[in-house]
């Protein structure tokens, strides 16, 4: 392969959906980047492994071959780096012959492309020639770059690292059902949440050694078993490459749905519980029944035998005393003192209270302290920590509700895990019927005096147990010994708001981990505990004091609503509207109460006819030709922005 991009190959990116037009750059300019790092092999700069060949790909076929495989066979011929070994991969029931003749009927496909009939030992002894295997199912397509920053990353390294794509999932119609990007996993993290699919290449050394079925998780898994034997072998780690995507197959869309999410967890429910039984004994394991948002989830086995709960407050007895009731309500054996801190309440307020408290299970104990100064919720919060006597701290909003009884248990035992800053839960605004759960950091560029965080309201993700950025202190659950090594609530830069923002940039930065149970839920109607107000100023101060929030954008685990709205954008920006109507709301369960999911995106309309017929045009042989020509292709295109879709 040369490093000229001819017309056959950008025919294959302009068709690839959602990657190219995506950042809405024109087709020669994506071409002249896979010139420059074709130029790198051509240099010698880039170098092969292991057989002169990089990596093999293995694309499992489950069904006949056709046009799924022939888009997965052209997006790994365009790649800028050609040294690949392809295999395909065809069931017991398939004839390899009619495969065979398929492939060769294909314009563009990889230099080496083969089909197994079978994945054996044979074919692990000539997998285990190249230096990593990338496994996709009949009509993935990877991004054209993807083997040439493979090569880059794993270059000279003495152990070979696993690279983790991001992920884009067009639907049938061809609109963008989601796009993911994928983060570094924790190893909690990956246990709950089968989010990096087959987003990834491994070396081949670690795929040869698994004993389990590759192919079989691969069609029925998404390799989620295979990604959780990887986090227990000696010298494997992993890398990630925010840039790059795999353009999943259109059929796969609705893989992260809850009922897929339910049926794989069944295939392979005994495999789950062998695992969690060997790596790790010290967590219980527990199924979901039903209509459950995840099929299982562990939690880690309690130690801490003494819990205090702060509840900052002032007048609004009635939402105190709904806060208290649900501490109250709670399935937990161990010692609860609440700490309730009075901020100026009025005298008949602190009565119905007090009358309130008197009430309180034998198992629950609590006192009311006084903060007789203007508002200050960091002083409020310190004053409470100084004052309790537990060893886990779950800071409290009085305008919080927990509904699920096991809340309490599964925080704390969460919050005394080694490593563990933070432990928040779900939350549903009942004004709203909006479920979120932890903060993430903003992807998208806003203005220096906007928020560095925003709430993670992932349907996919919301419910699973899981790394995040950082938790809201509406509800969260903090061991003593990192209260301890972090210091107090910063009272005077922010006393109110983004405080819980700042201690989690704070705990992030000594190298602790922030967890969210999605699977715990609380009722939280935001605003109700104090007034809002400008704080511009704590945002920019964010900005300058952890300035690595952007890097946590780009390589955390969370859907890219970034990517979404250029989709939705034409070349000019302009997001395209639709008047198709939007789906009606669907309804998801939380303990004791119906939550409105958020609808899906209403299907693209039809192109007009002028563009149709212009596409046809551009299509044919003879256009093609002319479109070659770079000086031609500018000119055309300029022309068809004027005319067609005006900016």
């Amino acid at each position: 392969m040369g490093y000229l991009v001819d017309p056959s190959e950008l025919q294959v990116i302009e068709r690839m959906p959602h990657e190219g037009r995506l950042r809405r750059l024109p087709t020669d300019q994506f071409a002249a980047r896979l010139k420059t790092e074709r130029s790198l092999h051509e240099a010698g700069l880039v170098a092969h492994a292991g057989d002169n060949r990089l990596a093999v790909v293995l694309i499992a076929l489950d069904g006949p071959a056709g046009h799924d495989l022939a888009s997965t066979l052209a997006s790994l011929a365009v790649q800028s780096h050609p040294g690949m070994r392809v295999a395909i991969i065809a069931r017991s029931d398939q004839d390899p012959l009619a495969i065979r003749k398929f492939v060769a009927k294909q314009k563009l496909k990889p230099a080496v492309t083969e089909v197994w009939p079978q994945f054996d030992e044979a074919e692990k002894r000539a997998m285990a020639k190249c230096a990593y295997v990338i496994l996709l199912h009949a009509g993935d397509q990877l991004h054209p770059s993807a083997l040439s920053w493979l090569s880059l990353e794993g270059g000279g390294k003495k152990t070979a690292p696993g690279l983790i794509w991001g992920m884009i999932q067009p639907d049938e119609a061809g609109n963008l059902a989601w796009a993911q990007r994928n983060g570094r996993p924790s190893e909690f993290e990956l246990w709950h949440v089968p989010a990096l699919s087959n987003a990834i290449a491994v070396p081949t050394e670690f795929a040869v050694r698994y004993p389990g079925d590759l192919v079989d998780e691969l069609l029925h898994n998404e390799l989620h078993i295979f990604q959780l034997w990887l986090t227990c072998q000696n010298g494997f780690d992993w890398v990630v490459h925010p840039e790059m995507f795999l353009i999943r197959a259109p059929r796969r869309a609705a893989s992260r749905d809850s009922d897929a999410l339910a049926a794989r967890f069944k295939r392979y429910e005994a495999a789950y519980r062998a695992f969690f039984a060997e790596a790790a004994p010290e967590f219980q394991f527990f199924s979901h029944g039903a209509g459950a948002h995840t099929p299982y989830h562990l939690a880690p086995r309690r130690e801490a035998g003494a819990v205090s709960v702060i509840i900052p407050f002032r007048d609004r007895v009635e939402l105190t005393v709904r806060a208290v009731r649900s501490i109250w309500s709670q399935d937990f054996d161990g010692f609860v003192e609440i700490i309730l801190i009075n901020n100026q309440s009025t005298d008949s307020s602190l009565d119905t209270l007090k009358k309130e408290l008197k009430r309180a299970p034998g198992a629950f104990t609590s006192k009311i302290l006084s903060y007789d100064k203007p508002f200050n919720h960091s002083a409020q919060c310190n004053q409470g920590i100084r004052a309790a006597i537990g060893e886990v701290i779950v800071l409290f909003n009085n305008d919080c509700t927990l509904i699920s009884q096991n809340a309490l248990n599964e925080m704390v035992a969460w919050a005394t895990r080694d490593g563990v800053g933070t432990v928040g839960i779900a939350h549903n605004d009942p004004d709203t019927d909006r479920v979120s759960a932890g903060i993430e950091a903003r992807i998208t560029a806003p203005t220096y005096f906007d928020s560095i965080v925003e709430e993670n309201s992932t349907e996919f993700l919301t419910y699973q147990v899981r790394e995040t950025f950082g938790n809201t202190f509406a509800c969260a659950a903090l061991s003593r010994r990192n209260l301890n090594r972090c210091g107090p609530l910063d009272e005077t830069r922010f006393p109110n708001g983004y405080n819980d923002v700042e201690y989690n940039c704070r705990m992030r930065k000594a190298g602790l981990k922030h967890m969210t149970l999605g699977h715990i839920f609380a009722e939280h109607a935001p605003g109700q505990s104090r007034s809002k107000t400008d704080e511009s100023a704590q945002k920019i101060l964010l900005r300058l004091m952890y300035p690595e929030t952007m890097a946590a954008a780009l390589i955390d685990t969370r859907d890219d609503t970034l990517l979404a709205r250029l989709a939705d954008a034409g070349p000019g920006g302009a997001v395209a509207k639709s008047t198709a109507k939007p789906a009606a709301p669907t309804s998801v369960m939380v303990p004791g109460k119906a939550v409105t999911k958020a609808p899906a995106r209403p299907a693209a309309v039809r192109a007009p006819l002028h563009r149709r017929v212009l596409s046809r045009v551009a299509a044919t042989s003879i256009s093609q030709r002319i479109l070659a020509n770079p000086q031609a292709y500018r000119v055309l295109r300029r022309l068809y922005r004027m005319v067609v879709r005006p900016r």
